[in-house]
């Protein structure tokens, strides 16, 4: 599910559902450091955690960098950029797709090769 970088200040994500991208982006709000979210192809709805928020919410201190990656046969996130519409984020016209926070201006927050419809 996750894979932690080596750095106990940061951490590395590889997610391919909803439940496991929603799980991420809590972890990394509450841990220390500079975070990392791998996003396999597919497509991500589904309902948020809590009630009026965001599908995906971050709200957090530290920085974050949310990408749309390749994957491997064997479900591995790789390097590689994933092509346009490969990775979507959708709220079914009924939630607020993502919401992304950062309180402690440490770092930004950045998105990369997603489409959020």
């Amino acid at each position: 599910l996750f894979a932690a970088a080596t750095s106990v200040q940061a951490a590395e994500y590889c997610v391919g559902t909803t439940n496991e991208f929603q799980a991420a982006l809590l972890n990394a709000q509450s841990q220390p450091g500079f975070d990392l979210i791998k996003v396999k192809p597919g497509l991500y709805t589904g309902t948020p955690l809590v009630a009026g928020r965001a599908l995906f919410d971050f709200d957090g201190v530290d920085g974050l960098s949310i990408r749309g990656v390749k994957a491997t046969q064997a479900g591995e996130c790789i390097t590689a950029n994933a092509a346009p519409g490969e990775v979507v984020l959708s709220g079914s016209m009924q939630h607020p797709v993502m919401s992304l926070r950062n309180a402690g201006g440490v770092n930004a927050v950045t998105v990369a090769n997603l489409q959020i419809i």
